[in-house]
């Protein structure tokens, strides 16, 4: 249950940050459209775009969490394949990246694998567990 409650908090900080993101600059853009409208300012349709482009990252950030999430506490049925390991790594420690950035730790994963032995047969929801079981 412990594990359970790290994972939520992790997971809720995440999110919350990129949706604080966007809620702001979106509120920003809600002001600066009617100036917009009344005067034509190009110095301002360029900020507007800006404003834009970073509601959409923070966005696909926020839908990138969500996957990973998803991929994670997937429990598949299906046959084995083929396993990146460092992806799998890597996509479990992105679960930990806030929580650790909270308390000044510095994760720093380096795949010294070589080239041919990084990748294993199994099932990848299974694998995930493993590695993050062990963080």
């Amino acid at each position: 249950m412990a594990a359970i409650g790290f994972l939520a908090a992790g997971i809720a900080h995440e999110i919350n940050n990129p949706l604080t993101s966007i809620a702001g600059f979106s509120e920003g853009l809600l002001k600066r459209l009617k100036k917009i409208e009344k005067s034509g300012n190009l110095k301002q349709i360029d900020a507007f775009r800006e404003y834009l482009e970073i509601i959409n990252n923070e966005t696909y950030r926020c839908k990138e969490i969500i996957q990973n999430l998803q991929e994670f506490s997937r429990n598949s049925e299906g046959d084995y394949e083929t396993i990146t390991i460092d992806k799998i790594i890597n996509a479990t420690i992105s679960l930990f990246r806030q929580h650790a950035k909270d308390r000044k730790i510095r994760i720093h994963f380096k795949n010294q694998l070589t080239k041919g032995f990084n990748q294993v047969l199994g099932k990848e929801s299974q694998l995930k567990h493993v590695f993050f079981k062990s963080f």
